[in-house]
């Protein structure tokens, strides 16, 4: 029996995982005030390591995977809508959220450069409307 979140499978001797993650739009909201509290406590001259981060924010970052459907959408303008009404703070919360997005990155290189800078190229970049 296969454990939710656990490799079950290997693919070119990598292992392959499946997630479940609930993107309810009341567990979306839980997460992220989750996020926002645990940034806010560890924010250091704008930034946030983050190392062990991803264990608290993961579900809401797992929104900015690839995904498809209609609900993963509405979830990222969700979140993205939200970022975008704080102003700067949500501008310092938003590179917090793409760092933890590059960080679960399997590559060694770093990909952040790839990622958009602010909320409004992310609205482009997660065809979010």
């Amino acid at each position: 029996m296969n454990e939710r979140g656990l490799p079950i499978d290997t693919y070119n001797h990598v292992n392959v995982t499946i997630l479940e993650v609930d993107i309810s739009l009341s567990e979306i909201e839980k997460q992220y005030n989750k996020f926002l509290m645990y940034v806010d406590a560890n924010l250091r001259d704008g930034h946030v390591t983050t190392d062990g981060i991803n264990g608290v924010v993961f579900p809401l970052t797992s929104l900015f995977l690839l995904a498809g459907g209609k609900q993963v959408y509405e979830r990222r303008k969700y979140v993205l809508d939200k970022l975008e009404e704080s102003g700067d703070e949500g501008d310092v919360h938003f590179a917090v959220l793409m760092d933890c997005l590059a960080s679960i990155s399997r590559d060694e290189d770093n990909k952040r450069h790839l990622l958009p800078n602010t909320v409004a190229n992310a609205k482009k970049y997660f065809k979010v409307k």
